[in-house]
């Protein structure tokens, strides 16, 4: 997939700044999703996916949402992120592979240690015969 056909096709704008605290934001009310100056290469991407995550799950919160909601909300978004990095690893091969390296997996894509869980169950769902 590539990812800037795809925001375009949807309408969003990527706004690069130094503004922010976190890898990137999204804003639906001006459909843009704000990265962070100080990301590289793959974080760059992994973070363009997280906040398309929370477009395409239609995430809006305001300051009077529940923490719970902002939890929920952000697993949503690294799921989807995580999955899009699985699809595309997995595209690497011409044949499913018998064993992934989870770990090895992670270390590839900058994808912390914690969501090793995440990545697995997706892995089982793709690979399950």
């Amino acid at each position: 997939m590539d990812i800037k056909e795809k925001l375009k096709e949807l309408g969003i704008t990527i706004v690069y700044t130094y503004g922010i605290d976190a890898p990137g934001l999204y804003l639906p009310e001006n459909s843009t999703i704000y990265i962070n100056n100080n990301l590289i290469g793959v974080e760059v991407e992994n973070a363009i996916l997280h906040e398309l995550g929370h477009y395409l799950n239609k995430h809006d919160l305001t300051s009077l949402s529940s923490s719970h909601l902002h939890f929920k909300q952000e697993a949503e978004a690294d799921k989807y992120w995580i999955n899009e990095r699985v699809k595309e690893f997995l595209s690497l091969y011409e044949n499913p592979p018998e064993y992934v390296d989870i770990y090895r997996f992670l270390n590839v894509y900058h994808i912390k240690n914690c969501y090793y869980d995440v990545a697995e169950e997706l892995f089982k769902e793709y690979l399950t015969i």
